[in-house]
């Protein structure tokens, strides 16, 4: 079985402030053109998914549109593992898949830190 990879961070944000709005993709898609960017439902609905890359232009295109700040679109911050592989790390989240607890309490175990 292979995993998807995900290929930007903002889809889910985008998702969830379109949700917030109440608006369709075919609503935020024509509000994207009024602004200038191209781009049909379709192309909307791949970035939702991750399927595509984003560019930085489209952040500042889908935060005009969402009428947010741009911070708005990218995740929480996470805490990330010193010395851990971070594209590994931020693979797992997005995918909502938990990654090996053993091996991410590995570092902690010498620090005496918690992952608590």
């Amino acid at each position: 079985m292979s995993r998807r990879q995900h290929l930007n961070l903002v889809g889910p944000q985008v998702r969830r402030l379109r949700d917030a709005q109440k608006w369709s993709q075919e609503v935020l898609a024509a509000k994207l053109q009024r602004a200038g960017w191209d781009l049909a439902r379709s192309g909307l609905g791949k970035i939702e998914a991750q399927l595509v890359r984003v560019r930085e232009i489209d952040l500042y295109y889908l935060a005009t549109a969402l009428e947010v700040d741009i911070l708005d679109l990218l995740p929480p911050p996470t805490k990330l593992i010193p010395g851990k592989n971070i594209h590994e790390q931020l693979q797992a989240r997005l995918s909502r898949r938990p990654p090996d607890r053993h091996a991410l309490e590995e570092p902690y175990k010498k620090g005496k830190k918690s992952l608590r």
